[in-house]
């Protein structure tokens, strides 16, 4: 496995306060990530903003991701890394949160790449709206290959977002964006120990403190797997959801009027994981990457081999 050196040795520049003192926590739980590790690590290193802590808990890796976060460790004073036993996403990012020491939260996924005008964008924007608790920002949604395939562009107003997760609809916020004030973090308790969607019960709650927005700027390239793509995980995302926007609404004093989520309706609305794969390899037809577009087919086809439109797609994919 080889690294990217670039971050100066024992990188201590800070443009915003002391080394003593910093601003913000960037929080990034990882669990068998050797593949994209490095192109994580590296985007919030090269950050324009260089006051902050880089908090790193190894979720019981059992892949190369250890000696990836050794290496980052002796080169850069900023990151700290904390080893657990395997307890999950949610259960980590707690972990990282009880380490933190600054005043406001960078929630960073291991498999994802933030832009390099992130941390200062989100700082300035929270110092500046005093009644915001978290700021997000849109997404570029890249493959497995980092592939741009899709813009999600998010609502920017608080409104907008509240109402739509009081509908029980997840997608107003994008989780590994999100910068939140440490303070409010900690009140709230940080994050319920389930296997998803606690980061939609975190923003529901976080809205009850104040204000949320997102900024109308692609701040991080979000990286999809097809293998995260299940109707029976999509299933249960979506129920509970609903049982989260329920408590939202008894902890607000308002009816609950929303009906309980169909799996019929579920499983025919969740892209399969062969259309996923479809779809990353014509995107990357379109941009020329024929290599990646063959993989993608191939997947496509191992997981739905009599779909004509896979074949198709690989016969695309070998001739451009």
């Amino acid at each position: 496995m080889q690294h990217n050196s670039q971050t100066n040795q024992k990188n201590t520049n800070n443009l915003h306060g002391s080394s003593s003192a910093p601003t913000i926590s960037v929080i990034m739980p990882v669990f068998n990530r050797e593949l994209y590790l490095d192109e994580a690590i590296q985007s919030i290193l090269n950050q324009t903003f260089s006051n902050f802590e880089f908090i790193i808990i190894n979720d019981g890796s059992t892949d190369n991701t250890s000696k990836i976060l050794s290496h980052y460790k002796t080169i850069d004073s900023r990151i700290i890394v904390k080893n657990q036993e395997n307890s999950g996403n949610y259960a980590a990012r707690n972990h990282g949160m009880q380490v933190a020491s600054s005043s406001y939260i960078a929630v960073m996924d291991s498999d994802d790449i933030a832009h390099s005008k992130r941390l200062d964008k989100q700082y300035n924007f929270l110092q500046s709206n005093p009644d915001h608790v978290a700021v997000g920002s849109d997404v570029q949604i890249v493959d497995p290959f980092g592939i741009c395939n899709q813009y999600d562009k998010k609502p920017e107003l608080h409104r907008d977002i509240d109402e739509s997760h009081m509908r029980a609809e997840q997608g107003a916020i994008h989780h590994p964006t999100l910068m939140i004030r440490t303070r409010i973090l900690k009140k709230i308790g940080g994050y319920v120990n389930v296997r998803n969607t606690a980061d939609y019960d975190l923003t529901l709650k976080l809205a009850e403190y104040g204000k949320i927005a997102n900024l109308p700027l692609p701040l991080m390239k979000w990286r999809r797997h097809p293998d995260s793509i299940t109707s029976l995980a999509r299933h249960e995302q979506i129920q509970r959801a609903y049982d989260f926007c329920k408590n939202a609404h008894i902890r607000r004093g308002i009816p609950f009027e929303l009906n309980a989520p169909c799996i019929k309706s579920i499983r025919t609305n969740t892209l399969s994981e062969a259309d996923q794969c479809a779809s990353w390899a014509r995107h990357a037809i379109n941009q020329g990457q024929l290599k990646e577009a063959r993989i993608h087919a191939i997947n496509a086809l191992k997981r739905e081999p009599f779909k004509v439109e896979n074949w198709r797609t690989l016969k695309w994919s070998l001739t451009g």
